[in-house]
């Protein structure tokens, strides 16, 4: 429970409050434009700061949530990411009441602020900004960044050619735990591994474009060689963060992640697909190598299968032993690399 509860506190520390400083500084900001532009007091302006932090308390929320879905969000931990956005609020108000003052905008009128109808118009207005803009940024980490963006602005209405990797993150024997672990406790322990992928790709500026089952493809693309090597980065981040946590994952299901990699790059054509549901699909041959190598990685028992082009791209961390391998498929056009770690 302790240690939960000290890997929750740092992930928020290293991770959260990035985004918490950046939405107190616009909402600071939007704050002292609005008060600028309108005859709004300090009471008015406190409101919509609170009414705005919500959209601190549900990021802080979601970001609880998606980082100890595999097990259950704690009652404590709920306290704690609420009373996060409170300190925000706080902080917020502070920033914009000392803008008000600084400027001499900042004349204390309303002693009865809530009972002002000026003030029920703020109030219903934040809280219909809070809630679009949470709207948005929920959709935006459903779809990955990227993909966002590309949708929105219509990028991949064309298809368009691109060069990207691809890696393919297999969870080994996953019928298996089924069967061991249960249903239910099965998949917090999918959704536990699958966490720890997203916290690393995310890190490395990965995109996980699809999970299926018990498998995940990540795409990086290629604008320069900086991005081959955060693939490969990414690969060792993931393996040395399970070595890690091997012990945590013994101790809450019996078992330890067992994974699987294969790693390719080249040209893909990329294009917006679908009717009721649109969705960024992937076409070529670079895709396919990419999921064909999986059985090499089963076949020749390694962790790590990267093409002999990808390989090519980048500086090979120390961490990693490597060897060439040859595969029994007629119809697998690259040569393979295994990687090990030392």
């Amino acid at each position: 429970m302790n240690d939960r509860l000290m890997y929750f506190g740092s992930m928020l520390v290293q991770k959260g409050i990035v985004k918490v400083i950046t939405i107190m500084l616009i909402s600071g900001i939007l704050g002292y434009i609005y008060s600028l532009n309108s005859d709004r007091t300090f009471y008015h302006v406190i409101t919509l700061s609170i009414l705005v932090s919500l959209l601190v308390s549900f990021t802080e929320l979601n970001r609880v949530m998606t980082k100890v879905a595999e097990v259950f969000v704690q009652l404590n931990q709920l306290i704690f990411a609420l009373v996060l956005s409170v300190v925000a609020t706080l902080i917020i108000s502070v920033v914009e009441y000392y803008s008000l003052v600084s400027t001499q905008i900042f004349i204390p009128q309303c002693s009865q602020p809530f009972l002002e109808p000026k003030m029920w118009h703020d109030i219903i207005y934040s809280f219909l900004l809070a809630l679009g803009l949470n709207f948005i940024l929920r959709i935006k980490t459903h779809l990955g960044t990227a993909t966002f963006w590309g949708l929105f602005l219509g990028k991949y209405r064309t298809p368009i050619n691109e060069q990207r990797v691809f890696m393919f993150i297999d969870l080994v024997g996953s019928t298996g735990l089924t069967r061991e672990l249960g249903d239910k406790l099965a998949q917090q322990f999918f959704s536990h591994f699958f966490a720890d992928i997203a916290g690393i790709v995310s890190k490395y500026g990965g995109f996980m474009q699809r999970v299926i089952g018990d498998e995940v493809l990540v795409t990086w693309q290629m604008k320069n060689s900086a991005d081959n090597q955060r693939c490969i980065q990414c690969v060792e981040s993931l393996c040395t963060l399970m070595e890690a946590r091997k012990d945590e994952y013994l101790k809450r299901y019996g078992k330890t992640p067992d994974f699987r990699i294969s790693i390719h790059s080249g040209d893909v054509l990329v294009a917006e697909v679908g009717t009721i549901k649109r969705e960024l699909v992937f076409f070529g041959d670079t895709i396919n190598t990419a999921a064909k190598m999986m059985a090499v990685s089963k076949e020749k028992n390694a962790r790590v299968i990267a093409s002999a082009r990808f390989m090519e791209s980048i500086k090979l961390p120390e961490i990693f032993l490597s060897r060439t391998v040859t595969t029994s498929s007629q119809t697998l056009p690259v040569k393979c690399i295994a990687l090990e770690l030392k």
